[in-house]
């Protein structure tokens, strides 16, 4: 996911938006919450499906 943070600023970057990593976060959640039901979830399992563990 760091990879894909940096991917995201770099972008960010071209397109004259100086964005920290808390930025694209707070970014992605306002996203994540206009999403319908069906859509967070399929999400979510996409994540989930990367390898990153739900266990602490």
């Amino acid at each position: 996911m760091i990879g894909c943070m940096k991917h995201l600023k770099k972008k960010c970057l071209l397109a004259g938006v100086d964005v920290k990593k808390s930025g694209l976060l707070r970014a992605g959640l306002l996203y994540l919450s206009k999403l319908s039901d069906s859509e967070l979830i399929n999400i979510v399992e996409q994540v989930l499906k990367t390898g990153q563990s739900t266990k602490r």
